[in-house]
């Protein structure tokens, strides 16, 4: 653990104590090794432990440890007792350390030596850089160096010359068009039409609103008018059910006289003439009959 933490604090370590000597040591360390496999969430397996007798370090020498070892899908390192101890687990594992901590400096490079490495891989990145780039530019110069290319700059040029000079022409013609369009929207703006247009505008809104106010005031009065008209026809209606003055039509001569009711007078010699007041109407007389007292 001290060797894991000294040459890379940052490192992530996941433990799985078991027994590794005595009765069912081995189907422990075999059982530790199958869940690592199945975890998967680690890179590098470490299987060891500090010196002893043989029979101390027997458990690494079970067909069980052996097998579980060589079916694991893990890198695996084996680190059991001291450089002189060899077991089976040794041989089964991808890697043997001589112990324990030389298995950590295995499996951890120092973080001294990663930067290191890591400096000297972009000295020699910047300098094959720099030699590609100089390589290319070299051949670059050669292919431009060439005839056909001297000879494509020469037209390209001339081609140049006439886009600047199209350019210009261009220009030119804009700023003439432009020129003759402010100078005729002037003249416009200066006939006494336009210059009077809005004063003309400002007359005919003013009459409009005039006009818009007279309409609104002959309506009100035509439709007082009209209310008035029907409330007196209303009245005269009311009056002659409840029999007031009747109204009476007057028939009219094709001359154009009206015709008088005629009645004589107490001692029949003679007769007199009353006018009856009543609304002018279109009728014609069709027939005629005896009125009552009052001649009607």
């Amino acid at each position: 653990m001290k060797v894991l933490r000294a040459r890379q604090p940052s490192i992530g370590i996941v433990l799985a104590p078991v027994r590794v000597q005595g009765d069912g040591a081995a189907r422990e360390i075999a059982g530790a090794i199958e869940r690592f496999d199945r975890y998967g969430g680690v890179d590098l397996l470490i299987i060891g432990r500090g010196g002893g007798a043989l029979e101390d370090l027997w458990a690494f020498n079970e067909e069980v440890v052996v097998r579980a070892i060589a079916a694991c899908r893990l890198p695996i390192i084996s680190a059991v007792g001291h450089e002189v101890d060899v077991t089976l687990s040794d041989f089964a594992a991808d890697l043997r350390a001589a112990t324990p901590s030389n298995a950590a400096e295995l499996a951890v490079p120092s973080g001294t030596e990663t930067a290191q490495r890591i400096a000297q891989w972009r000295d020699r990145l910047e300098r094959a850089t720099r030699l590609a780039a100089a390589g290319r530019r070299r051949r670059l110069e050669a292919l431009t160096g060439r005839y056909g290319f001297r000879r494509q700059e020469e037209v390209l040029g001339h081609l140049q010359q006439r886009v600047d000079v199209l350019l210009d022409r261009l220009h030119d013609a804009v700023r003439s068009l432009m020129q003759r369009a402010r100078e005729r929207l002037g003249h416009i703006t200066s006939l006494y039409g336009l210059r009077e247009w809005p004063r003309v505008l400002e007359i005919r809104r003013g009459g409009l609103d005039d006009l818009r106010e007279h309409l609104d005031t002959t309506v009100v009065q035509a439709v007082l008018a009209h209310r008035t008209r029907a409330l007196a026809l209303a009245d005269r209606l009311r009056h002659s059910r409840h029999g007031g003055p009747r109204a009476r039509l007057l028939p009219r001569a094709p001359c154009g006289r009206y015709l008088r009711a005629r009645r004589r007078d107490a001692g029949g010699r003679g007769e007199s003439h009353h006018r009856v007041r009543a609304r002018e109407a279109d009728a014609r007389v069709e027939q005629t009959r005896p009125g009552g007292k009052d001649g009607a």
